[in-house]
């Protein structure tokens, strides 16, 4: 993972099973294929990990932190309809 992301990105753990990135200037495709990254990262580790992710970018997602995280949390359960594993992208306005 640490070819995935920059020194500028930050992780941050909000529960027992959630994890946010924080990527520093990058646009919604850009984080979309640094989760992807990750993604086969784990399941190159083991195949029956499932990896669930809501991605919500600035400014396009929200001009704040907190509408940015909120449209990221919004599109997680979009995701979690899948059985092994999905990236969603916030709806945009």
């Amino acid at each position: 993972m640490s070819q995935t992301l920059r020194d500028c990105d930050t992780a941050c753990v909000i529960s027992d099973n959630q994890l946010a990135l924080i990527l520093e200037d990058t646009p919604e495709t850009g984080a979309v294929w640094a989760v992807e990254r990750i993604r086969r990262t784990l399941v190159d580790i083991d195949s029956e990990i499932g990896l669930w992710a809501g991605i919500a970018c600035y400014p396009a997602h929200g001009m704040e932190a907190d509408e940015v995280m909120s449209q990221a949390v919004s599109a997680l359960p979009r995701a979690q309809e899948w059985p092994k594993g999905r990236i969603e992208v916030a709806y945009s306005d």
